[in-house]
């Protein structure tokens, strides 16, 4: 109901002004019968207010079929489901890849030693800064890093060479 509806409303049960009934109203936050008891309080004389029922259904929207809403919800929680099954399958495989490879750290062609993966996770995650410290300064030392194990993992490999390289050449231009 408006708000200009339910003032005129308040003012047919209690015989009160326009401005009356609209500042009864919003004290009482736009509710009929808690206006109307706050005006009886006022000690205006208010009579009971009736709501009116209308058998007109041409504002009520059409409910939508439950057919249409069972599907509906059927295609939301298949497509949920796919995507938890993606997820899920990104973790395995990601904990896979951590799990059955090392990083080997050369100098020179040998081999310094070689760290699971997995414990060079924790230790990146407790203590990330001093470790990228760490391997970029490694990588001015000669020092080689790559990823062994039953993956093929030659695409990170890569990566690591093009900043061994960078690092040497960096190196290269600055001993000139």
């Amino acid at each position: 109901m408006e708000p200009i509806e339910k003032i005129e409303r308040l003012r047919e049960s209690a015989d009160v002004t326009f401005e009356e009934a609209r500042k009864a109203l919003e004290e009482s936050n736009w509710d009929l019968l808690d206006a109307a008891l706050l005006l009886e309080k006022q000690g205006k004389k208010v009579s009971p207010i009736h709501s009116t029922k209308s058998t007109d259904t041409s504002e009520i929207p059409p409910l939508p079929s439950v057919k249409k809403v069972v599907e509906t919800n059927k295609q939301s929680y298949a497509q949920e489901e796919q995507i938890a099954q993606k997820i899920k399958k990104a973790i395995l495989e990601t904990w896979d890849i951590i799990r059955f490879n090392s990083i080997k750290l050369e100098k020179n062609g040998e081999e310094l030693f070689c760290i699971p993966l997995f414990l060079v996770l924790i230790a990146f995650l407790l203590w990330w800064e001093i470790l990228i410290i760490a391997f970029v300064v490694g990588l001015f030392f000669n020092i080689k890093y790559s990823f062994v194990g039953k993956d093929d993992l030659s695409r990170a490999n890569d990566v690591l060479d093009k900043a061994s390289d960078m690092a040497n050449k960096v190196k290269d231009e600055f001993t000139k």
